[in-house]
């Protein structure tokens, strides 16, 4: 992996409350043993390029296990913020800005991780930091659909992304994307020269699982027990 340009303070924020309707208590649920959760701690201590791991919660029980699998959890969530309808940007900023208020840390880079998206590369993940070192102001990782659901996104001739509300004013020619919970990346760094937002697209349907349900969860179980997923340590 290529080093970035100079070292720039990365922190990665791991989003995960307490309460969930599709499938209840589902980021302390067990998948291969380990807590789900644990998946994305795990990964982003095993990043290079990051040098925080902060998990932002509303739930006691799993800041606690948050912080024996090596996270920080430096204080609780509000429970406005940890609702069905909460704004996870919202959520974000108040973890962020809280802890410029706290510590005055504030990093240049900031990443966010999902915890119901388990199976990453840290080769994936650094590459995609490194980015928004080199000038990137934000990183989105998009993964391929043949199907959709209410509104998803295609890539025109002129390789910019667009929205199409209207399955029936699509054509169906095209490779169509949505956008996933693998990294979502901003950075406040003003570089020499500002880039656009920079899309990744991981093709790898083990990679792009999202566990909202039951049915995810054995999915991702079946992902281990089949041996589809490598990047284990």
């Amino acid at each position: 992996m290529v080093p970035p340009p100079s070292h720039m303070e990365t922190i990665a924020v791991i989003p995960a409350r307490k309460n969930s309707k599709g499938l209840p208590r589902k980021n302390i649920r067990l998948l291969g043993g380990r807590p789900l959760i644990s998946w994305s701690i795990d990964l982003a201590l095993r990043t290079s390029n990051i040098d925080r791991v902060v998990v932002s919660t509303d739930d006691r029980e799993l800041a606690e296990i948050a912080l024996d699998w090596g996270a920080e959890v430096p204080f609780i969530r509000p429970q406005r913020l940890a609702s069905d309808t909460a704004d996870l940007g919202e959520a974000i900023r108040y973890t962020l800005n809280r802890m410029q208020e706290e510590e005055s840390y504030v990093a240049p880079v900031q990443v966010t991780l999902l915890p119901t998206t388990p199976f990453r590369s840290p080769d994936i993940v650094e590459f995609l930091i490194n980015k928004l070192k080199s000038g990137h102001k934000s990183v989105v990782t998009y993964a391929p659909i043949k199907t959709h659901k209410y509104s998803f996104l295609s890539i025109n001739s002129e390789g910019r992304l667009v929205r199409h509300p209207d399955k029936d004013l699509v054509p169906a020619n095209r490779t169509y994307w949505y956008p996933t919970g693998y990294l979502i990346g901003s950075s406040n760094a003003p570089p020499a020269q500002i880039k656009p937002f920079y899309r990744h697209c991981i093709i790898d349907p083990a990679q792009n699982i999202d566990i909202d349900y039951y049915s995810d969860l054995l999915l991702a179980r079946k992902v281990l027990e089949n041996g589809l997923f490598k990047d284990l340590t």
